[in-house]
């Protein structure tokens, strides 16, 4: 098993009294910064899918994809381990919509790249 598990975010009305269900993530890490209302989502499933990192805002009722960074492999098969690594960004900030902005080769040895997916939540 990968370790992912279900996570459930509710959101309570303080004038109706009562809890509503505001989405559900399928994934590894679900984290929240109350004060910028941000998700931060981690998703890194078999070795056949990619290893994903989102971050989400709430906006009003909805949660918005802010940007996001993927780890994928080249080829599927046991023979390569070379990746791509993909950055989106959502050019609204108010809509359900990711741009990508680059896709490249995937290599430790470029900081730059690195950076981007290990420091990817990093609070600024």
């Amino acid at each position: 098993m990968n370790g992912n598990r279900q996570h459930t975010i509710y959101k309570y009305d303080s004038k109706e009294n009562y809890f509503e269900k505001s989405g559900e993530f399928f994934c590894d890490e679900l984290s929240y910064d109350t004060s910028k209302s941000i998700l931060y989502f981690e998703y890194g499933g078999s070795w056949y899918t990619p290893n994903e990192k989102f971050t989400y805002k709430w906006l009003g009722n909805k949660i918005i994809p802010i940007k996001k960074v993927s780890l994928e492999l080249k080829k599927y098969n046991y023979m390569s381990f070379k990746q791509w690594i993909s950055y989106y960004e959502n050019p609204t900030q108010d809509k359900n919509t990711l741009v990508l902005k680059y896709k490249k080769t995937y290599n430790e040895k470029n900081q730059k790249l690195y950076d981007l997916w290990k420091n990817f939540f990093d609070k600024k």
